[in-house]
Order: C-alpha cells, then sequence, then structure tokens
C-alpha cells in the first residue's frame, strides 16, 4: 500500500507484516493522506501528502517508511537517554549571546557542514524545505557583500550612517563585525505555497542556537538584511531566482560569557471562552483547532455558561468542573463526548460535538469519521488493546516478539528505549515504559491542577479519572492523589499561584520515581506513596525532619491500611479515592486546614475496570452495607477520620 506524495512521487509504504492496524498514522496525518478502519490496514487516499513524516514517526512499531529509503538510516528511532531537560533548555536560550567579536582565522570546513546539516532539519511551513544556504568563507568573499551595505547606508543617510562610515573608513567592518563566515538563508523568488519568510527567521535561529555546541557564536547581519530589500547592486549578488529571507555571522567567540541576564517580565493574554453555540459542533468551536499544541497545553480554557449546573464539558485538552455522581443519580459523562477520540490531549480534534445546558448530553454522541479514531485503551494495552500480562519475574526475550535484538531487555514500542527487568507487556509482547504511557496524563493534570480553585479535592479528582489521558490504571495516579490534595490545600489557604505550582512540580518529580505497579510488586501503592508525597511537599519534610517525618510517613502508611482492607486486584480509582479522603484528614488533623467536605464517594469510572470488585468495594455506586461499614472501621482505626455515607 503506497501513496504518492508531492511532485516527486515518493510513497508511503506500509509493511503489513509488522502492522498492528492500530491507526495512529490516519489520526495523525495532517493532510488526510491516509484512511483507516478499524481492524484492518492503512490505505491512502489522495496525493496531498507533504512528506511531513508524521506517519513514520508515530507508528508504534516501525510499519511505515518512504520508498528508497531505509527505516533504520532514514528513520532512526527517537533516543530517550538524550532529551534534554527543561533546565538545560532555559539555559540554552537564556545563555545565547549575539556575538560581535570574533577570532581571526577560517572555520573549518566539517564544522559547517555540521551546523547546516542539523539546521535544515528544522520546520517549514507546509514541510516546503525551501531554504537554501549562500554561505561566504573567505575575507573577500565577506568585504564584496559588505561593501554595498556601506554604500546603500551612505546613501539613505540614515541615524547610524556616521557611525558606518567612521568604522568603515578606518578599516573596520561594522558590517559583519569581521566574522570569518557569512550564511544567507535564501527562498525561490516566486512561491506558489508556504511562508519563506518565517521560515528563514526560524531556520537561522535555529541555527544560533546549535553554533554553540560546536564552539560558534553567532549574530543576525541587521545592516544586510535591510540593505538587500532595496538596493539593487547588493540584491545582484543574490543568486538568479532567489531572494534573502535572512543572514548571519558565525564565527569562533572572543567573549565569554559568564552569567545569564534578566528580560523583561512576561506579557500575555489568555483566552477565556465564556458561552458556546446552542448548536452542537458549531464551527465557531473550530477556530480552536488552529492553536498550537504549546499553546493548548500552557492555558485550561474554562467555559462558563452561566448556568447555575456545572456541566460537563472538555474542549482541546479544556476541563470545566463536574457534579459529582452518586448512586441513586445518573449523571452526564464526559466520557461520551469523547468516545471514539484519541487519548492524547495534544492531539487536535478535527469534529467537535459539544453539548450545551439547554441540550443534554445523549447516550449515542456523533463519532468522528474513521480515519480520525485512534482507540481509546483506557483499560488495557494501548497498543492494540489485548489485556495486559503481570509476571512475577521479567519476561525473557522471545525470537519473532517485539522484544527481539535488546538482548534480554523490553524495547518501548512509543520512545523506542530498551528497559530491563520489564514485569508487564500485553499478550502480543507490546511493552510501554510509564515515562510514555503517563506523559499526556500527567501534563494534563498539573495544567488543570494549576489553573484550578477548587478546595475539593474529590470534585477535581472526579473530572481528572475522566480525563481522555488518564487510563483506568497506570504511573499517572501516583501524581494524581498528591496533585489534587495540593491544589485544595493551597485554594483553601489562599496561597499565591506560584507557591501552588512549585509545589505541584515537586510532587510531579516525586511521583515520577515510583514505578508503575509497585503495589503488587513491591507492597506499596504509589497512590498511597502519594499521600505521603503530599504532607511531604507541603511541610517541606526532609529525612532529617522530626515532625513532619512522622506525620508523612503516618499518612502514606494509613493509606496503606485502609486501601488493602478492601483487598485486590489493583484498581488506580479506588486507590486515588482512598488517597484523598486519608490526605484531607491529616491535612484537617496535622496541618489544621480543611478542604470541602466530600457529601460522598463514589467511583465514577468503574465500567472502565474489567477487574472491578463490584459491591466489594466501598465505592462502587451499588456498593454492600458491609464493605462500606468495614472499610469506615478502618479509616477509623488507622487515623482516625470517619466517613458518613449518604
Amino acid at each position: 500500500m503506497a501513496a504518492t506524495t508531492g511532485t516527486e512521487m515518493t510513497r508511503i509504504v506500509v509493511d503489513e507484516t509488522k502492522c498492528i492496524k492500530c491507526g495512529a498514522c490516519a489520526v495523525e496525518c495532517p493532510s488526510f493522506c491516509i484512511k483507516w478502519t478499524k481492524g484492518a490496514a492503512p490505505v491512502t487516499s489522495t496525493t496531498m501528502c507533504s512528506k511531513c513524516g508524521h506517519c513514520a514517526a508515530v507508528c508504534p512499531v516501525g510499519a511505515l517508511s518512504w520508498e528508497n529509503r531505509s527505516l533504520e538510516a532514514d528513520f532512526p528511532p527517537i533516543r530517550p537517554e538524550l532529551t534534554v531537560s527543561e533546565a538545560q533548555i532555559e539555559q540554552l536560550v537564556r545563555s545565547r549571546r549575539s556575538i560581535r567579536r570574533f577570532l581571526p582565522g577560517p572555520i573549518p570546513q566539517a564544522k559547517i557542514d555540521r551546523l547546516l546539516e542539523i539546521t535544515h532539519y528544522t520546520q517549514t511551513s507546509g514541510n516546503t524545505q525551501m531554504i537554501e544556504y549562500l554561505v561566504l568563507v573567505t575575507p573577500e568573499q565577506v568585504r564584496k557583500y559588505a561593501v554595498p551595505v556601506v554604500e546603500w547606508i551612505k546613501a539613505k543617510n540614515l541615524p547610524y550612517s556616521q557611525y558606518v562610515t567612521s568604522q568603515w573608513d578606518v578599516g573596520q567592518d561594522p558590517i559583519f563585525r569581521g566574522a570569518p563566515v557569512v550564511i544567507i538563508a535564501l527562498s525561490p523568488a516566486v512561491v506558489q505555497f508556504g511562508m519563506p519568510d518565517i521560515d528563514g527567521s526560524i531556520a537561522l535561529t535555529t541555527l544560533s542556537m546549535v553554533a554553540p555546541s560546536l564552539g560558534l557564536g553567532t549574530c543576525w547581519a541587521g545592516f544586510f538584511q535591510l540593505a538587500v530589500k532595496e538596493y539593487a547592486p547588493l540584491q545582484a549578488l543574490i543568486p538568479e531566482g532567489k531572494v534573502c529571507v535572512g543572514a548571519i555571522m558565525v564565527g569562533e567567540p572572543v567573549p565569554v560569557h559568564r552569567r545569564l541576564v534578566p528580560r523583561n517580565p512576561v506579557k500575555s493574554i489568555c483566552l477565556f471562552l465564556q458561552k458556546l453555540s446552542p448548536n452542537p459542533g458549531h464551527d465557531g468551536l473550530s477556530a480552536w483547532c488552529g492553536l498550537s499544541n504549546t499553546m493548548m497545553r500552557a492555558r485550561i480554557v474554562h467555559l462558563a455558561y452561566g448556568s447555575t449546573r456545572p456541566w460537563p464539558v472538555y474542549h482541546l485538552g479544556a476541563i470545566h468542573s463536574t457534579p459529582r455522581p452518586n448512586a441513586n443519580t445518573q449523571s452526564h459523562s464526559k466520557r461520551n463526548l469523547w468516545e471514539g477520540v484519541s487519548r492524547a490531549p495534544s492531539m487536535l480534534l478535527r469534529q467537535s460535538t459539544l453539548t450545551t445546558p439547554e441540550q443534554p448530553p445523549t447516550d449515542h454522541p456523533a463519532t468522528p469519521p474513521a480515519q480520525t479514531v485512534r482507540p481509546i485503551r483506557k483499560n488495557n494495552c494501548l497498543v492494540c488493546g489485548a489485556d495486559l500480562v503481570y509476571r512475577t519475574s521479567s519476561a525473557p526475550e522471545k525470537s519473532g516478539s517485539h522484544h527481539e535484538g535488546t538482548q534480554g531487555g523490553a524495547r518501548c514500542v512509543v520512545c523506542g528505549g530498551v528497559f530491563y527487568d520489564v514485569m508487564v507487556t500485553c499478550g502480543r509482547g507490546h511493552f510501554v515504559c510509564d515515562s510514555c504511557h503517563s506523559a499526556d496524563a500527567v501534563h494534563a493534570i498539573l495544567s488543570v491542577c494549576a489553573e484550578s480553585d477548587t478546595s475539593d479535592p474529590l470534585s477535581l479528582a472526579y473530572s481528572l479519572l475522566e480525563f481522555p489521558s488518564v487510563c483506568m490504571h497506570g504511573p499517572e495516579h501516583h501524581f494524581l492523589v498528591p496533585a489534587v490534595l495540593i491544589t485544595a490545600y493551597h485554594n483553601t489557604l489562599g496561597s499565591p499561584r506560584e507557591k501552588k505550582l512549585s509545589d505541584l512540580k515537586a510532587a510531579k518529580k516525586r511521583s515520577s520515581e515510583v514505578p508503575g505497579g509497585w503495589c503488587g510488586f513491591c507492597g506499596c501503592c504509589g497512590g498511597a506513596v502519594g499521600v505521603g508525597i503530599f504532607l511531604s511537599v507541603v511541610q517541606n519534610a526532609t529525612p532529617m525532619s522530626t515532625r513532619e517525618w512522622s506525620c508523612s510517613n503516618q499518612g502514606t502508611g494509613a493509606a496503606l491500611q485502609s486501601l488493602a482492607s478492601i483487598g485486590g486486584p489493583r484498581c488506580c480509582a479506588r486507590a486515588t479515592f482512598n488517597g484523598v479522603l486519608v490526605g484531607q484528614h491529616f491535612s484537617a488533623v496535622k496541618l489544621g486546614v480543611h478542604f470541602t467536605k466530600p457529601s460522598n464517594v463514589v467511583c465514577n469510572v468503574f465500567k472502565n475496570n474489567k477487574q472491578c470488585l463490584g459491591s466489594k468495594c466501598p465505592f462502587h455506586p451499588h456498593a454492600s452495607v458491609q464493605s462500606r461499614s468495614q472499610y469506615t472501621q478502618t479509616l477509623q482505626t488507622t487515623c482516625g477520620a470517619s466517613h458518613h455515607w449518604e
């Protein structure tokens, strides 16, 4: 199966011996070139492919490539160990300085080649990849392009004309600052599609960020860029049929910068939707589809209808508070609104069917077209939907399995990393590491809690449990418990948002160290540990603390005992509800901070759990009197907490 792409007639090749028919490639394709129906391999439908490579990049099993391209050589797996941290990225951006003093002498050709090789991978509008580079590498070439710039400045009698002239007349170079190399970004003079000016700026900005890794410094050639826009003698030096879309000086820097410098405060605008169209699926919502993933993740859009009834609505990762369900009334679940839609919050919705308060959700909402659907794996394998297999010892390597060639380890089908002592895979051998499993969910939890103003951790937990990226079971719950407790704690106290966000980030980091499956493999549920994380973070506890150390460990112990009294098998929703109740009690008794008291605790996601205990679980809508009584008694015994069921 192949797709003809662009004018070069490159084809997308699908290896059906590897394809698991998950549809990820069709969902990700921005040009709608690939169609997919459940249970079938993807097929092509148009010739609009832009060769962006999203399909091959997102395929979990490496089943897609291009004709005449090597999968291993041209589509290598992303290496998690090379991923830079947030702190490293911040320092890279803040430490980049414009260099205006360069060491004399030529730059090795290999360095320039490597600089451009990395730079050319940067994004371009519509994947047009039209940017080319004119590289000046000798003093004679650099001066040849500087002379007409000086002429233009003198003729224009600009404010800086005297400065440029005086410097030039004494043998200095105010245009290119004595840089041994000047790189000029070019694009076709006539384009039918794309934004070459922006592409050139992105490319040279990327180049300036890459240069320090090669021992080079850069500075934008502003005088040259101004002159080349209107001075014909300078334009004549540009190759025929091309125009300059940016220029930058490159060389080995003289100055050594030892400190970061401040910037003016960030000025940003946060958009809030005040109402939606009364017509479901109205185009007014689709305007949000144009936002970048960064903006969608940066802010949670609160949808306010001006109604006293808090109807649950999701759109593009947005969340609105939801009423707590109880055993006697049927709540309208947000899960219905996401039926058949991707579990990843970063994915754009191509069709939206939202319901206003005047039109309650139906039992069978409209489902997007088959090619835009990715199955939700809330309970099973995230790749194929098969049941998970838990082992008491790490799985040995099997010939022909997805772990082949990993020398005893298991390869994550998402990031490609190899992990050892893996205890959980699906029946078909698929393995997803903890980081990939919970990445989207953890980001959503952090974003929602940072923006929430509720002092009710239970209502916040309800909303997050129904979030599409939060699976029924997984390490994301290890962060969910402390996150909702920290949010309620600081909102109750009226703490500054910065303090709440700082504590949330600390809990996120600590909870990421708790592996999935610890409840069974180590006898220590991550949700219970989350209670201890909450108490430790808000009290600034350390291993050398006294009262705070004791309180944190007591919280974890109480959560473990009360959860264990219910019995197995594991249920992360059960662990979340238990952790919230225990954490809320410890906050009131040990910290003196009283949250909004929950009127009832009834599970809203039990249908997603194949191993649900049913009436034996005190949080089930139809829980037996005995199960609730036993759990309440355990709470009273372990931490002195009491809970009255309605």
